[in-house]
């Protein structure tokens, strides 16, 4: 009886997967521009799932998606062709906000901007359940002294004072140029 339930919610989960993606198909399809008035997007182009585009405000743009359907896009909006075939135009919002955490090592945001919160804060306590660890700068990926995220800080850290130290004595000198 367990082996059934099994199944049943294997094949639950992959119709959802499926759902939820439209197939496998998209993702390997592109998107045809068929009407725009934004710089850069010209009618006729084939954009793939896995390019940018940026639409201006006050622009728009007409595609033909994968499905064939058409959609319209008016600007402001700035994300990949996948997310606006999708039509969540927002998604580049949201995946930034999730970036901009992880990089300052925002745990609690970055539970809480996951797609599961639950889950992502589980597989984070696996490794590090102390709650000091949700504090951390760093993760169980590299450690505290070879994280990537941490050593880029400290370097933009050391290159801002090391401008304001130039900065004041460029001022002192009444110069932008020093001879040496």
């Amino acid at each position: 009886m367990k082996i059934g339930w099994l199944c049943l919610y294997i094949a639950t989960l992959g119709a959802v997967l499926l759902g939820l993606t439209g197939g496998l198909a998209p993702a390997l399809a592109q998107v045809y521009i068929i009407e725009s008035t934004a710089p850069g997007i010209k009618v006729g182009a084939q954009l793939a799932m896995t390019d940018s585009v940026s639409i201006p405000a006050g622009a728009s743009v007409r595609a033909v998606l994968p499905s064939g359907k058409t959609q319209t896009v008016k600007g402001p909006y700035s994300g990949s062709v996948a997310d606006l075939a999708k039509g969540h135009p927002r998604a580049r919002e949201w995946d930034d906000a999730l970036s901009k955490a992880r990089f300052e090592f925002r745990w609690e945001d970055q539970f809480n901007l996951a797609l599961d919160p639950v889950t992502a804060r589980a597989y984070h306590d696996e490794t590090l359940p102390a709650d000091g660890a949700k504090v951390a700068h760093f993760c169980s990926m590299c450690g505290p002294k070879f994280c990537s995220m941490e050593l880029t800080q400290q370097v933009r850290e050391y290159a801002d004072a090391g401008m304001k130290e130039m900065a004041l004595e460029f001022r002192k000198k009444g110069q932008i140029y020093i001879e040496t």
